[in-house]
C-alpha cells in the first residue's frame, strides 16, 4: 500500500491511499519502495517505526554489530517499567537485540538468561526462575552492560546470583551502564519519533528524550491503566519529600497519614536531606515495624509497577 495519495500514470486521475486500482481506468496501483520490517511478535509486515498490532518497536539496524548473544534468549527483571507500551521500546532490549538476543516479556523454560538490576535479587521473577527446572544463568546487569561496552560475550560464572563475588564485580565497573547510555544514543540517528497518548493527552518525543533512566519519562507519561500498587499500604513522609511523588502515590491507590504513631501505618518514606534532622522519627518509625525507605522506593515502584520489598537497597538504617 502507498504511503500518500498516488495519481495514475495512464489517465492522471488522484487516488486514495487505499485503492489498488485507479477508480478511472482500472490501471493497478504502481509499487512503491516503502521499507518494511516484520514484526518478531505478530509476524506481520510492517512499515510504520511500531507495530500498529502489539506496539512492537523496530529493531535496530544489525549491520556492523558483533552478534555476542546470538542464542541468547533473556528475560530482564528490575530493568524495564511494566507501564511502557511495549518493552522493545527501552535501550536494553534494544541493544540485546541487536546483538543477536531473543528478548522475552517473561521468563518461561525457553529462557536462557533472567538479567536483574543490583536490589532486585528477591524478585518475583528471580524466584520464579530458581524454582524452575531448568538450566537458566541468573546474572546481574553489568554482565550485559559490560558485554556490550567490550564487544565479546563475557562468562557469566562472576556475574551470576549465586556467585558471592557479584556485588564485587557490579560495584568494580559502575561506569558501564554510563557506556551503554552513550552507545544507545549514537543509535537513534535512524528512528522516528514516538507518538504516546494518555486520556487525550499526546506527547511526541525521541525515545533519546522520553526512556533514558536519567530523564522524567515516568513524570511525563502515566501508565494507560492505573494499578493499585499501594492499595495495602499507608505512607508516611518527612517534609522535603517530592510533592509529585506523593500526589502519584495517591494515584495509585496508596493511604497517607501524617504520623509514624500512627496504628495503620507501614512505610515511612524519607528524603536523603531529612534522614538526620528527623532521627528520632526514623528510630520511632522501625520500633513500630515500619518500613523506613527512601523516596527512590516509591518512585521505583511506580517506574516497574510492582510493589517492591522495602529492604535492601531503599532501607534506612536506624543508626543513620
Amino acid at each position: 500500500m502507498p504511503p500518500a495519495r498516488w495519481s495514475c500514470s495512464n489517465c492522471g486521475i488522484v487516488n486514495k491511499p487505499s485503492n489498488t486500482q485507479c477508480y478511472g481506468c482500472a490501471t493497478k496501483c504502481p509499487v512503491f519502495d516503502v521499507e518494511t520490517w516484520t514484526c518478531p511478535d505478530c509476524q506481520r509486515p510492517v512499515t510504520a517505526p511500531t507495530c500498529p498490532g502489539c506496539q512492537y518497536r523496530q529493531p535496530l539496524s544489525k549491520e556492523g554489530v558483533p552478534q555476542i548473544f546470538e542464542g541468547v534468549k533473556c528475560a530482564f527483571t528490575g530493568i524495564i517499567p511494566r507501564s511502557l507500551p511495549h518493552w522493545s521500546l527501552w535501550k536494553e532490549w534494544q541493544l540485546a537485540e541487536q546483538r543477536g538476543a531473543r528478548p522475552l516479556n517473561e521468563i518461561t523454560t525457553r529462557c536462557t538468561h533472567l538479567i536483574f538490576k543490583e536490589g532486585f535479587e528477591r524478585s518475583d521473577k528471580v524466584r520464579k526462575a530458581r524454582n524452575m527446572a531448568c538450566n537458566m544463568k541468573i546474572v546481574c546487569s553489568e554482565w550485559f552492560y559490560q558485554s556490550v561496552a567490550l564487544g565479546v560475550r563475557l562468562d557469566e560464572d562472576p556475574y551470576t546470583l549465586s556467585n558471592p563475588q557479584t556485588k564485587l564485580v557490579a560495584s568494580s565497573v559502575q561506569g558501564a551502564s554510563k557506556d551503554i547510555a552513550r552507545i544507545y544514543q549514537d543509535q537513534l540517528s535512524e528512528i522516528a519519533a514516538v507518538t504516546y497518548s494518555d486520556g487525550g493527552k499526546v506527547l511526541k518525543m525521541r525515545p533519546s528524550q522520553a526512556l533514558t533512566p536519567e530523564g522524567d519519562f515516568m513524570w511525563l507519561v502515566p501508565p494507560q491503566q492505573t494499578q493499585p500498587l499501594f492499595q495495602d499500604c499507608t505512607l508516611v513522609f518527612s517534609p522535603s519529600v517530592d510533592a509529585k511523588l506523593k500526589g502519584l502515590s495517591r494515584s495509585y491507590s496508596a493511604k497517607e497519614s501524617s504520623s509514624v504513631a500512627t496504628a495503620d501505618s507501614t512505610h515511612f518514606v524519607v528524603a536523603p536531606e531529612d534522614v538526620k534532622p528527623h532521627i528520632d522519627q526514623v528510630k520511632e518509625a522501625a520500633a513500630k515495624g515500619l518500613s523506613v525507605v527512601t523516596a527512590e522506593w516509591l518512585r521505583h515502584c511506580v517506574q516497574l509497577q510492582e510493589l517492591l520489598p522495602g529492604a535492601g537497597p531503599y532501607e534506612i538504617p536506624v543508626s543513620a
